[in-house]
């Protein structure tokens, strides 16, 4: 999901309106990445001094927002693949 956001400037721009922060996303967000799966949001949520499971949740509506086509085209896949 970070990827994503690391391609998005819109979606990182709404973030930092979200959390009032000037915060520079793009090296903290290669950071994160580099932090290691499932690790991701606890250093980002870190870094911006925000709960971790709060962190999580903007950024997937953020983003879900952002590139609907995308998100739809991988809830499908989800779906035919749980046979729903």
């Amino acid at each position: 999901m970070l990827e994503l956001l690391r391609d998005n400037k819109n979606s990182q721009h709404e973030l930092a309106l979200l959390w009032q922060t000037d915060f520079e996303f793009e090296n903290s967000i290669e950071q994160a990445l580099s932090a290691g799966k499932h690790n991701e949001f606890h250093y980002l949520a870190k870094q911006l001094n925000l709960n971790e499971a709060q962190v999580r949740i903007d950024v997937i509506r953020t983003i879900k927002k952002s590139i609907p086509e995308d998100i739809k085209l991988l809830e499908t896949t989800i779906h035919s693949l749980l046979g729903c």
